[in-house]
């Protein structure tokens, strides 16, 4: 059983595991291979454009750091569960209540600051293209931080920006096929809320729940 009073280690354990996955995966997009592009040429030996031996190196790390992330987050739903399972519960014990307020106030667990929110982007050019209607707690989206209200800017890439964009429509299909494409990896995401851009980290992936997010996405 995971005590609720880990969950910040485990979130610490969380963010440097994605801070490590975003970087394997830009070393691997720089040598313009990613995850699966081919390593051997046409007459089938060694390509001589690219450092194999670190190509080989970086996927078999990022491939170790998505199996840990998945265990951690594993654990962050259990963790949430109990403290939710407690506040439901009426435990009027000042461990309990620590702990739920403890959970609430965890970066990427409650509500963001939002500092830094959108760099390197121009959040006012971007168009809401989708609704955040409900997030169930104990989920992927309520770890990272995402809230009922929220509204989706960007989502990878998919944003009113990028190129042929299209409608909220189209732009909403993209994020269902981009969905199908990132399971257990980090994706950066942009919401306003409350007026104010915040920039998440959310990882689809398989939990106790339905679907791989854990919460519901309307177009608007």
């Amino acid at each position: 059983m995971v005590a609720e009073s880990n969950i910040r280690e485990l979130m610490r354990q969380k963010d440097d595991l994605e801070r490590e996955i975003v970087a394997l995966q830009a070393d691997l997009d720089e040598n313009g291979v990613g995850l699966h592009g081919s390593l051997i040429d046409r007459e089938g030996f060694p390509r001589s454009d690219v450092d194999v031996y670190q190509v080989r190196l970086s996927r078999n790390q990022l491939i170790r750091k998505q199996n840990d992330h998945k265990d951690v987050m594993g654990l962050i739903e259990q963790a949430l569960h109990q403290a939710h399972a407690r506040a439901r519960a009426g435990v009027s014990s000042a461990a309990a209540s620590s702990t739920a307020e403890e959970a609430a106030d965890v970066p990427g667990v409650g509500a963001s600051s939002g500092a830094g929110a959108g760099a390197g982007v121009d959040v006012n050019a971007l168009r809401a293209f989708a609704l955040v209607s409900e997030v169930t707690p104990g989920g992927p989206a309520a770890a990272a931080g995402l809230q009922s209200g929220d509204r989706l800017l960007k989502f990878g890439s998919v944003s009113s920006s990028a190129r042929g964009a299209g409608d909220n429509g189209d732009l909403l299909r993209a994020l269902q096929q981009t969905l199908q494409h990132c399971e257990n990896t980090p994706v950066q995401m942009i919401v306003r809320r409350s007026g104010s851009a915040i920039e998440l980290l959310l990882t689809p992936m398989r939990w106790s729940g339905r679907g791989l997010l854990g919460c519901r996405v309307n177009g608007i």
